[in-house]
């Protein structure tokens, strides 16, 4: 099995403009995890459970979500000023589970049991597809 990441930062901005360039951070996160071996619990997802609801307050989304940091094998923490983040890291770390602050620390610290590969469609995790030269 992949290990589980919870990915935890910046989602909460002044501006509809800054959520959605956040959200767009934890979906870019999202898919390098994935196409590095783990298996990735995203907070952002919640957008979509909000657009449906339309009345759901902070606490809606974010205490459900706290269930998940224990049971994760490892936090991923996106750059950037958040204390809900930091909430979710301190009840990490007193649970046991380590937390990264990039891929690259948490392959060294957590090492996938599945190989790494490319992206949705053969491209990178991040981007869209390398163009074929056949």
């Amino acid at each position: 099995m992949r290990p589980r990441v919870y990915i935890a930062g910046p989602l909460s901005a002044p501006t509809c403009v800054g959520y959605l360039q956040n959200v767009a951070a934890f979906y870019r996160a999202d898919l390098a995890l994935r196409a590095a071996g783990y298996a990735p619990f995203n907070p952002a997802a919640d957008f979509l459970v909000g657009i449906q609801h339309g009345a759901m307050e902070y606490a809606d989304f974010f205490e459900p979500d706290l269930s998940w940091v224990p049971a994760a094998d490892a936090i991923l923490r996106l750059p950037g000023h958040s204390p809900g983040a930091d909430v979710e890291c301190a009840l990490a770390r007193a649970s046991g589970v380590p937390v990264f602050a990039s891929i690259e620390a948490l392959q060294r610290g957590l090492p996938s049991c599945a190989p790494p590969r490319k992206g949705p469609a053969g491209g990178s995790p991040v981007g869209p597809p390398p163009s074929s030269k056949e």
